[in-house]
C-alpha cells in the first residue's frame, strides 16, 4: 500500500482515530512538559464483551482468515498506535493470546501484550471479550508524576504529582471519527502527509506481528 502511493503520488492514511482525541493531545503536552518525570510504566485496558451468533454481521470478527485475531487485533490495535504516539518506538514486544471463555473460538478471546520501548518505558496491555465489564483505560506512570484516563472514549484526566492531584475534561468530538476524516481531507488539499500515516500503520501491524508470533 506505500508502494502504490508513492508511485501514483496519492495520500495515505490509517484510521486510528484515538490519535485525534484531545485528551491524547493533553498526555502528549503532559510528557513533553517533563511534569510527569520519565515515564516508567503505562498500563492500558480495553474490555469489550462481544458474544455474537455466526450469521450476525460482525460475526467476521471471530473468523482468523478475516480479522487476523481477536480482540487485540480489532480494538487492541488502536490503544497500540496511541502508546507508540506517547511513548516511542517498541524495542521489545510479547504477547499471550489465551481463550479463557469462548474455548473453541477461533480468535482468542483474551489478550495480554507487555511492551518495551526503547526509551526504556514498559507498557502493559490487556484487552478482553470475555469479561462482563467494560473498561477503557489509560494510565501512565512517570518517575515524578502520574496521569489516568478512566473512560478514554470519554477524556476525563485526573494528574497526580507530588504538590497533589488535579482533574482535568478533555473530551473527544461528539463524532469520534470526524477529526481524523477533517484531518485527512485538509492533508490532502495542502500536499501534506496526514496525522496519521501508511508507516504508523505499518508499525502498528509490526508491534502485532510479533505480539501474535508470526
Amino acid at each position: 500500500m506505500l508502494a502504490a502511493a508513492r508511485a501514483h503520488g496519492v495520500r495515505l492514511g490509517v484510521a486510528y482515530y484515538r490519535h485525534h482525541y484531545p485528551v491524547v493531545a493533553r498526555l502528549r503536552q503532559l510528557l513533553a512538559s517533563g511534569e510527569l518525570g520519565q515515564p516508567v510504566l503505562a498500563q492500558v485496558q480495553a474490555f469489550e464483551p462481544f458474544d455474537v451468533p455466526p450469521d450476525h454481521l460482525r460475526a467476521w470478527f471471530l473468523r482468523r482468515a478475516e480479522a487476523g485475531g481477536g480482540p487485540m487485533a480489532d480494538f487492541g490495535c488502536h490503544r497500540i498506535e496511541v502508546l507508540l504516539d506517547l511513548l516511542g518506538p517498541v524495542a521489545e514486544a510479547q504477547g499471550f493470546p489465551d481463550n479463557l471463555r469462548f474455548r473453541e473460538r477461533d480468535v482468542e478471546d483474551t489478550f495480554v501484550a507487555r511492551l518495551r520501548f526503547r526509551s526504556g518505558a514498559v507498557a502493559l496491555l490487556s484487552v478482553t471479550h470475555a469479561v462482563h465489564e467494560r473498561r477503557d483505560t489509560l494510565e501512565i506512570f512517570g518517575t515524578r508524576g502520574s496521569a489516568h484516563v478512566g473512560v478514554l472514549n470519554q477524556g476525563d484526566l485526573r494528574v497526580v504529582t507530588p504538590g497533589g492531584g488535579r482533574e482535568e475534561r478533555h473530551p473527544p468530538h461528539p463524532n469520534l471519527h470526524q477529526p481524523l476524516v477533517e484531518d485527512f481531507v485538509a492533508a490532502i488539499r495542502e500536499g501534506r502527509e496526514p496525522a496519521v500515516t501508511g508507516e504508523v500503520g505499518l508499525e502498528v501491524t509490526r508491534v502485532l506481528a510479533r505480539l501474535y508470533g508470526r
